[in-house]
């Protein structure tokens, strides 16, 4: 199998459910597909040189009520041709963006009514706007693009901006260590990784990063005052479908960490999710990763 594509799989079906992406032939690269909100599963083709090219839509492996299938298959087919970037896994983006739609129109991929029909005809439903720069950024300002009032984790989602340096508690930031987790939708241009790194030396932060595609994924540690700046960096970056997931708080582990394990400051890249995860439960934030990535409940 194309190794993106099985680091893909996995990635999918760790961030969502484990059925989510299936691979259906060891001899092709055909696979299926179901959103986490939708009773009916999509066949799709991965060419051999995906990411370079995009997957192919087949139909439906199986459909829920009369209907459905189609108006599913139109509406993934057409949010593919805007969250496709050749050289990038899309799948994350494409599964993300279509939950968006459709919580946007207010209706469930499992029900074939006539709004999830209107979903599918309006153009605007479909975030096609093309990355800016070098790769990682939207071609509309932070805000125009982002709605405060929408709900959180969603594309529109706008997350309180922090203040670099202002803290209620100065005397804290100097002997309590702090965290924070982003999630964007990928992490691609290496310009953007060296103003990280650069970022993270010089606020004294231990960063990582899960780099390379979708989703993007970065953990702080540091400071209070150095997690605050790092993430404004980040921000500033404009990283697309930005989200905060845990503003800056002080660490609580899931278990003694040799103090060793940060190994300082700086920044380090990690290839896959599960890399990244595992990195988390050296750390001892495995269980608060979780439920940030959303693998567990709030109380988990």
């Amino acid at each position: 199998m194309n190794p993106a594509l099985e680091d893909e799989i996995a990635s999918i079906n760790a961030i969502y459910d484990a059925s989510t992406l299936v691979s259906i032939s060891s001899s092709t690269s055909l696979c299926t597909l179901q959103l986490p909100s939708s009773a009916t599963v999509l066949r799709l083709e991965f060419p051999p040189d995906y990411p370079d090219s995009p997957p192919v839509i087949l139909g439906t492996q199986t459909a829920g009520a009369k209907g459905e299938g189609k108006t599913l298959v139109d509406l993934v087919t057409k949010v593919l041709r805007g969250v496709f970037r050749a050289g990038d896994p899309c799948v994350f983006g494409l599964v993300e963006e279509v939950e968006g739609v459709l919580k946007e129109k207010g209706v469930r991929a499992d029900v074939g009514d006539t709004q999830s029909n209107n979903g599918v005809s309006n153009p605007n439903s479909v975030c096609g706007g093309s990355d800016e720069d070098d790769g990682d950024s939207e071609n509309a300002h932070p805000s125009e693009r982002f709605d405060a009032n929408a709900p959180k984790g969603s594309a529109t989602h706008k997350t309180p901006d922090i203040v670099p340096g202002k803290s209620s508690n100065k005397s804290q930031s100097n002997t309590q260590a702090f965290r924070a987790l982003i999630r964007t939708h990928h992490i691609t241009s290496r310009k953007k990784v060296a103003k990280l790194k650069h970022a993270a030396d010089n606020c004294a932060c231990y960063v990582v990063l899960r780099s390379g595609g979708s989703p993007g994924i970065m953990y702080v540690e540091g400071s209070e005052d150095g997690v605050k700046d790092w993430v404004a960096t980040v921000q500033g970056l404009r990283y697309k479908d930005y989200q905060l997931v845990f503003r800056p708080e002080p660490i609580k582990r899931d278990k003694a960490v040799d103090a060793t394990a940060t190994g300082g400051s700086g920044l380090y890249e990690m290839a896959t999710v599960k890399e990244f995860g595992a990195k988390m439960h050296e750390l001892g934030v495995l269980s608060w990763w979780r439920r940030g990535m959303g693998y567990a409940a709030d109380g988990g």
